[in-house]
């Protein structure tokens, strides 16, 4: 496969979560199942405004390569959470960013938003993980954990058209965020 198949694939998987379809054909991308595991976390878990996407299951043919993909959705949330989810955002922006904002500017507003806006979820361990780590949780009902905020404070860069990416460290079990001014990246 190339990267513009997976691309490709990772565009077409990422329209069909947002569209909330229950299955994707990707017989078309001659995909494997490495280049599924390499695309999954990109397209699902990294991309905080498809905080309702749960889990996937894909199907291989018996020379292993993958046919099509389901998707399991929260049900605790719906189209009417990603209104909400998308109000905040416009919240947020309408609270802290002004016209000719710099990027600086922009970024530091709004994490400064988030800080004054979120609460950390003391009761991480004792809710079950999934409730409090995305950016649902973080910006509609302001609590999370780390994870919350990272994707909270990524999903109102995207919006900025300010670059961002996730440092994640699995021996501190912790997500932060970089973010790209001026051309360099720094850790937020």
């Amino acid at each position: 496969e190339t990267d513009e198949q997976l691309k490709n694939a990772w565009n077409s998987m990422t329209t069909a979560m947002t569209n909330w379809e229950a299955e994707i054909d990707l017989s078309g991308y001659n995909l494997t199942a490495e280049d599924m595991k390499r695309i999954w976390p990109d397209v699902a878990q990294d991309n905080p405004d498809l905080f309702y996407v749960l889990n996937y299951t894909y199907f291989t043919t018996p020379d292993g390569i993958v046919q099509k993909c389901q998707f399991t959705y929260n049900t605790q949330y719906n189209q009417n959470s990603v209104a909400e989810y998308n109000a905040a955002i416009d919240k947020a922006f309408a609270e802290v960013i002004g016209n000719n904002m710099t990027d600086e500017q922009k970024a530091t507003a709004l994490h400064d938003y988030l800080v004054q806006h979120m609460v950390y979820d003391q009761n991480a361990n004792n809710n079950l993980g999934i409730e409090k780590r995305n950016a649902y949780e973080a910006l509609v009902n302001g609590i999370g954990v780390c994870q919350g905020y990272t994707l909270a404070y990524a999903a109102l860069l995207n919006r900025a058209g300010i670059e961002v990416d996730y440092c994640k460290s699995r021996s501190m079990n912790h997500i932060w965020n970089y973010v790209k001014l001026d051309g360099n990246w720094y850790h937020a």
